[in-house]
């Protein structure tokens, strides 16, 4: 890789939070301090296609998140690479929205949450304990410490995944925005799954409160569905009986989605 090429896919990747750059042969290994996931950028001969960059995602999830986004890009010039092992930017700004995605991706999938929040709780924990002078364990601060420590990051998981977005409206305003378990906490036998990104849809409040109450659902093609017990003022009202389907859903979302409509939505008519 030139010189020049390095120093613009350096700069791109510092201005996207992947602080790091090593240069691995021909590619430039881009990392950060703030998680575990890195990812390879390589010049691609523009004579022989339309795009610019190649890159290299070796976390699979993070991947198949990417290709959703990205995946078009591909260019029908360069079959002879395996479309199934690169990413294409044809574009600075294609690079630059490419390499910001994979950012938030890596601080929202696919165990982030769940440690950021074990080392918050372990860290006021312990604060809380000294200066109390107690063991905590098993204590009711003890559960309240960790349900507020677990919602705030899994509110900021999600807000990184849906990006900063309600995951049906496509509403953008943060203050109106609520990260609704699928599964609700209370239900989930681990941590792991409270945590789980893919157990939660970032709604606006109207949306959020609905889906706590099982008042609304979604299939797994992601379409809204409307319990028969929510009287038809309140369907007229907030726009329910126009169709409406979250922005995407993915088979990780699945389980927990089952689960919201066997046990959470109220899907019999009375």
């Amino acid at each position: 890789m030139k010189t020049l090429d390095a120093t613009l896919v350096r700069q791109i990747g510092q201005n996207t939070g992947w602080e790091n750059a090593e240069l691995v042969g021909e590619q430039l290994r881009l990392s950060s301090s703030r998680h575990r996931q890195n990812i390879l950028v390589s010049v691609f001969d523009a004579s022989l296609g339309v795009c610019r960059w190649s890159v290299t995602v070796p976390n699979p999830q993070i991947d198949t998140e990417l290709r959703r986004d990205f995946g078009s890009l591909t260019p029908l010039y360069v079959t002879h690479y395996d479309p199934m092992l690169y990413l294409w930017a044809d574009s600075e700004e294609t690079l630059y929205q490419l390499l910001k995605r994979a950012g938030a991706l890596s601080l929202s999938l696919p165990s982030r949450p769940l440690d950021e929040y074990t080392r918050a709780v372990k860290a006021e924990l312990a604060e809380l304990a000294g200066s109390a002078g107690q063991n905590l364990a098993g204590t009711e601060t003890e559960r309240l410490v960790k349900q507020r420590i677990g919602q705030n990051v899994f509110r900021s998981a999600l807000m990184e995944y849906w990006k900063g977005a309600c995951a049906l409206s496509g509403l953008e305003f943060s203050d109106l925005l609520r990260a609704s378990h699928c599964k609700p906490w209370s239900d989930c036998q681990s941590d792991e799954e409270r945590l789980n990104p893919y157990n939660g849809l970032l709604l606006i409040t109207n949306y959020d409160a609905l889906f706590d109450k099982g008042w609304i659902t979604f299939t797994d093609e992601g379409k809204l569905q409307v319990s028969p017990q929510l009287p038809s003022p309140v369907i007229t009202t907030l726009g329910l009986a126009t169709p409406k389907r979250l922005r995407w859903v993915t088979a990780k979302h699945w389980p927990f989605l089952a689960y919201h409509n066997q046990f959470v939505f109220k899907g019999k008519a009375t």
